[in-house]
């Protein structure tokens, strides 16, 4: 029941929820990428740069964040899980309150922000065609068209334990991130060892019924996602 879920430990239920995923990904025969341990030489680079607003606690886990990223070299063939690199962003490892959505509630939560990230990595691999295994929406559109800074239906949130961003090199060499945070703004390369395919991503917004937001994602004219969102 609800009251029962409510009284499980939190620590419990991600050990519950990393037996579940750990079960998934067996069953999906994914081999995950791991931190380099050769050098890697970039021939091309896809780079996508978003601005910062002035919030330290942000910035703080964005910059531990990609620093946990970047050293990760994904081979053809191989998976790149956003939350097997970061690992879980608690107050111990140096992670601070920011704002998270969480039941469609704008909050500060402890590791609240990385969704930009998560959002701008998404939106390299969509513009280079790079294949995404496992991607989520918001569950709630919080901005305006005056205050959106990115275009609705290129986000991708991240839950730890519950919702991550995962991708596949399809590519015939090797591919890595490369994230730099500066004081007002977040720069995110897709590096590869060969040349990058350019692809046209287009953001298709349909209002329905229900009064939701409906984004159809295209891929060089190609639907590749479908993210509802509530107002």
């Amino acid at each position: 029941t609800t009251v029962m879920r409510k009284l499980v430990p939190k620590s419990l239920k991600l050990v519950y929820r990393a037996l579940v995923n750990a079960r998934s990904d067996k069953r999906n025969g994914y081999t995950f990428a791991k931190a380099a341990g050769t050098q890697f030489h970039a021939a091309a680079r896809h780079v996508n740069t978003q601005g910062l607003q002035s919030n330290t606690q942000k910035r703080n886990n964005l910059e531990l964040a990609g620093s946990k990223i970047n050293p990760i070299t994904i081979a053809p063939g191989e998976v790149f899980s956003f939350w097997r690199a970061v690992g879980n962003p608690t107050a111990g490892r140096g992670y601070q309150p920011s704002r998270s959505i969480l039941g469609d509630q704008v909050v500060d939560d402890i590791g609240g922000g990385l969704c930009q990230l998560s959002g701008l990595m998404y939106q390299c691999a969509l513009e280079t065609g790079v294949e995404v295994v496992e991607r989520h929406s918001h569950s709630k559109d919080i901005y305006t068209e005056e205050t959106r800074y990115m275009p609705l239906g290129s986000d991708a949130t991240v839950a730890f334990g519950y919702k991550d961003f995962k991708l596949r090199n399809n590519l015939e060499g090797t591919i890595r991130y490369h994230i730099v945070v500066d004081e007002d703004s977040i720069q995110v390369a897709l590096e590869h060892e060969g040349p990058l395919p350019t692809k046209t991503v287009e953001y298709v917004r349909v209002e329905d019924s229900t009064q939701k937001r409906i984004v159809h994602t295209m891929v060089d004219g190609e639907r590749v996602a479908v993210s509802s969102y509530k107002v």
